[in-house]
């Protein structure tokens, strides 16, 4: 179960007052038509998050860039069919430190100065569309890094989930976020 915002700790909520409401995120597409998925290699090793990560659409492969400096994610198309590569550039609220990938397509980052994990998602062709953000979620202090965890046991009749693990350097913690197709919540903190 959700631990409820007023039992996190003040690294959790990153010194914000929490509230007596679990903290659950609305963050279904909307815009589940765009298909993008990890590309091959990511989904033979790619459960880790990184600063690039790779997505196929159609048959273009496009690297997704966590720029630090510009705080915001460049989407690059590696083999442009036609002269220059594209780069559609999405603005970050933030500092992003990884991304990771989805299953669905839904690209997770972790906003390191926000102690945040902000979901996005396409909204038209990632190599000259910005991402659109669906929402976002307090984790521990300063989270570094992403990664996947799929229940595997999950039954054909209910909704599939995934744990989104987020190590956290200055909150020395590792948030379990449970994520759906429709909201991602806080469901442990170590």
């Amino acid at each position: 179960s959700a631990i409820p915002a007023a039992h996190a700790s003040p690294s959790l909520t990153g010194g914000r007052t929490p509230s007596a409401t679990p903290s659950v995120a609305s963050c279904a597409r909307a815009h589940p038509s765009i298909r993008v998925t990890p590309s091959s290699n990511a989904q033979r090793g790619g459960r880790q998050g990184s600063s690039v990560a790779l997505i196929t659409y159609g048959a273009a492969t496009v690297a997704l860039v966590a720029d630090e400096d510009d705080r915001a994610i460049h989407a690059i198309e590696l083999s442009p069919s036609q002269g220059k590569p594209r780069d559609a550039v999405t603005p970050l609220a933030g500092v992003p430190s990884q991304l990771l990938v989805l299953a669905d397509g839904r690209v997770a980052v972790a906003l390191r100065d926000k102690n945040q994990v902000q979901l996005l998602e396409p909204a038209g062709d990632p190599r000259t569309t910005p991402l659109a953000s669906l929402c976002d979620v307090d984790v521990a202090e300063e989270p570094v890094g992403l990664a996947i965890h799929s229940a595997l046991s999950t039954p054909p009749s209910t909704t599939p989930t995934a744990s989104l693990l987020v190590t956290s350097g200055f909150g020395r913690s590792l948030t379990i976020l449970e994520a759906t197709p429709k909201n991602m919540q806080v469901a442990r903190v170590i």
